[in-house]
């Protein structure tokens, strides 16, 4: 009955945390109402919204790669992209702010965005969030995620 017993040591790691870029967006009353119902249609768990509007502007960013940056004067989807972001910053009325957690390759991609759109309009404010309303409202009003999950496959072939 002296016998030592023995007992496996466990060694636990912390979780490893995610690095996220927290962006608060204040979104028109009928986006926001739409984005709350859609996001209880197409994903599960928690963060509902906030994967909807990454996957949005995901999706969004995916359609800019035709943009010819060294041209752009001439380039219609440039001329289409600046009124994509007007149109996001004049939608109005606006609710209360929606934080939104985006991974660090969709954040890299939107300060890229950024940055060479103020290089070409140096006084344009706000790229940032008028990118971001005018993707989600593209998002909400033309399909659910299967639609646009198609089209970011096609990207493959």
């Amino acid at each position: 009955m002296t016998e030592k017993r023995r007992s496996k040591k466990l060694f636990f790691q912390a979780p490893q945390k995610q690095e996220k870029w927290l962006v608060c967006i204040r979104f028109p009353k009928d986006i926001k109402a739409k984005l709350r119902k859609q996001a209880q249609i197409d994903y599960k768990g928690r963060g509902k919204q906030s994967l909807l509007i990454e996957d949005a502007v995901k999706y969004y960013l995916y359609t800019l790669s035709d943009i010819k940056w060294g041209d752009y004067e001439k380039d219609l989807d440039y001329a289409e992209l600046i009124d994509d972001i007007f149109e996001g910053l004049n939608q109005a009325p606006l609710e209360g702010a929606t934080q939104v957690f985006f991974t660090e390759e969709t954040k890299n991609r939107i300060l890229e965005i950024e940055k060479k759109i103020k290089l070409t309009k140096p006084l344009m404010k706000d790229v940032r969030t008028g990118l971001i309303r005018k993707a989600v409202s593209i998002r909400l009003s033309l399909g659910d995620k299967n639609f646009f999950d198609s089209i970011m496959s096609m990207e493959n072939f």
